[in-house]
């Protein structure tokens, strides 16, 4: 069989893969399997997590095998991405976790030297700050400062605060309410203990008070 004709034959079984053969799957995991492991291991250096990023690109090629082009040279360049983005992501998931430990590590040693609760939480959000904000989406950080800036200055309803950014970003309150509420998430996950909410609400208010992309 020549090029061409092999060229021809792996054409055929992309186009099959892409209607949904499982047949095809099988042959296009043969064909492709070396060249995406190649691809991982480039990124990862590590033989296991090399071959777990390409189960985890063979899944994620099959959910979207739409998107596959249909000449072969064009899909094995898009499969080489799908790998290389996933071997991306199991990277940054691996440094955030040990960023992670690090920080809650910095955080509980910290606050072991102070006693007063309200310096414990000047500690904790001048720690955090920076770390906090970095980690968070561009949805959750244009949330993130006018909320925290609100609640700097006295205020009796913490939902009048939701409307009035609502109001000044084009959004609901309720949208408002739901972001906040997954930075103080994020923000617990990063904490060597779970703080009671009044504490929690005033630690995300220090924050924004110490974020100077907030300033």
């Amino acid at each position: 069989m020549d090029v061409q004709d092999l060229f021809a034959d792996a054409e055929l079984q992309l186009a099959r893969f892409k209607g949904g053969d499982q047949n095809a799957s099988v042959f296009l995991r043969k064909r492709l399997y070396n060249l995406m492991l190649r691809e991982a291991y480039s990124v990862l250096a590590q033989s296991q997590d090399a071959e777990d990023a390409v189960e985890e690109a063979f899944a994620r090629l099959w959910r979207f095998r739409h998107k596959l082009p249909e000449d072969w040279v064009g899909a094995k360049k898009y499969v080489t991405r799908v790998v290389h983005n996933v071997a991306l992501d199991k990277t940054r998931l691996a440094e955030a976790r040990i960023h992670k430990v690090e920080l809650r590590d910095e955080i509980e040693a910290r606050v072991e030297e102070v006693e007063d609760v309200t310096e414990a939480i000047s500690v904790i959000a001048t720690t955090t700050a920076p770390h906090l904000y970095a980690r968070l989406g561009r949805r959750h950080q244009r949330i993130f400062c006018p909320v925290a800036h609100r609640l700097s200055r006295p205020y009796d309803d913490v939902q009048q605060v939701y409307s009035d950014v609502a109001a000044e970003l084009g959004t609901s309150s309720a949208y408002v309410r739901n972001v906040w509420s997954e930075i103080g998430k994020e923000l617990k996950a990063t904490l060597p203990s779970t703080p009671p909410e009044s504490a929690l609400r005033e630690l995300l208010r220090v924050i924004g008070v110490n974020q100077p992309a907030c300033s």
